[in-house]
């Protein structure tokens, strides 16, 4: 993590209701601090040993060095959430013998009475992920040994089920030992608060980054200032206080680079994986403790009203390409319920094909353009409530339309 001035690992309503939080236990419970801690300014800031007894730090064996690459939450007595790309080396997955998993640990170099290592048994990794993408970063490592619990080691829960517009302006905690503010790792577990941001947000901020990355299946976070997750921190667990213990939320997965460098750029929001769209994949392959039932956080006890759709679409700087070019229109969409989006060309629906691609995040993408993509392109949102579109023209060679 780096500090508050820079910390980062890589890659409501007028009347409230009490709410108690139901918990499935299996004998053992889960998001609980046994420890009594002091309160530390959150933003980059030393934790204090047994204040996140979940959190794990994962590192690489070469030959006879140990290398920090990532962190992890233990969820069940066997197994360790964490990011997929921390299994991987450039070279593919890493064997089972050149991991280690760390618990208990608040100062790196420290060995304490309630520090522990593990080695693997095998690697989970979600189905699909691919090194090559960023989509789907969620793996699970099941350890050889049960974990030894205690008062600094002991299980987080994971979170119920919540739309993302719930989370928007809510604060998590992500912490570990990865990159400061001088690019060294840290010796201390380090944590910071961090308060999850709109979809549209986080994409207006790094079209180039988050336009070809971000999906409905991770979250976004972060206050641009220099404090949060950095190279070190993949895989952490991005934490959320119920008021009755902690449930993990998001996996850290990546932010974009100080360019030119591989470093993290302190300045940019954070990507998480949303653990909750893998609740039924968690289910199969850990017992993982759940909050069920409830809502995380204090709710309006009135129902939230409607908002109106609006968008905005964002163009190529010039409108004018030309031919096997590459482009993307971006359109930005909010409003409550969640509106659908569809994208059209001359009046007629777009089907994406092996050349022409709709992401999640609504981005148009055209690949090597010809003349007959020349045309006036719309995006239309709607929900049961309003409706709003927006359209406007590209030219390819020499075809001519009007702009608006």
């Amino acid at each position: 993590m780096q500090h508050p001035a820079s910390l980062r690992v890589l890659f409501q309503g007028i009347v409230f209701i009490a709410i108690t939080y139901g918990c499935y236990t299996s004998g053992l419970e889960c998001g609980q601090r046994k420890v009594n801690h002091v309160n530390l300014i959150l933003g980059g800031q030393r934790a204090s040993s047994g204040k996140w007894p979940w959190h794990v730090t994962i590192t690489h064996r070469t030959q006879n060095e140990f290398k920090i690459v990532c962190g992890g939450s233990i969820v069940d007595k066997y197994t360790i959430l964490t990011a997929a790309h921390c299994l991987y080396t450039k070279h593919g997955v890493i064997s089972k013998e050149r991991l280690v998993v760390h618990v208990g640990r608040s100062e790196l170099f420290v060995i304490e009475q309630h520090t522990r290592t593990y080695v693997p048994d095998k690697f989970l990794i979600y189905p699909g992920y691919r090194l090559t993408s960023v989509e789907d970063d969620i793996a699970l490592i099941r350890l050889g040994n049960e974990i030894a619990m205690s008062d600094y080691v002991q299980p987080v829960c994971v979170c119920p089920e919540e739309d993302y517009t719930e989370l928007v302006g809510r604060k998590g905690t992500v912490m570990g030992f990865g990159l400061k503010d001088n690019n060294s790792i840290s010796d201390y577990l380090t944590e910071a608060e961090v308060a999850v941001v709109n979809r549209w947000d986080c994409l207006a901020s790094n079209r180039i980054v988050f336009g070809m990355t971000l999906t409905r299946k991770m979250l976004c976070a972060g206050e641009r200032n220099g404090v949060g997750p950095c190279n070190g921190d993949s895989g952490g667990g991005f934490v959320f206080d119920t008021g009755d213990g902690w449930c993990v939320r998001g996996v850290v997965s990546f932010a974009p680079n100080v360019y030119g460098t591989a470093t993290c750029d302190p300045q940019e929001y954070v990507a998480y994986t949303d653990v909750v769209k893998y609740i039924e994949w968690l289910r199969n392959n850990t017992n993982a403790m759940y909050y069920s039932n409830v809502r995380l956080f204090r709710v309006n006890a009135t129902q939230r009203q409607p908002v109106p759709v609006t968008l905005q679409m964002y163009y190529p700087q010039g409108r004018e390409l030309l031919p096997n070019s590459n482009f993307m229109i971006n359109c930005t969409v909010d409003g409550y319920p969640r509106p659908e989006v569809n994208w059209f060309k001359d009046d007629q629906m777009l089907v994406p094909t092996d050349r022409i691609q709709i992401t999640d995040t609504n981005l148009l993408l055209v690949f090597g353009a010809i003349p007959a993509d020349s045309g006036r392109y719309k995006c239309r949102a709607w929900n049961e409530k309003t409706e709003a579109s927006q359209e406007g023209s590209i030219r390819i060679e020499g075809m001519i339309t009007s702009l608006k």
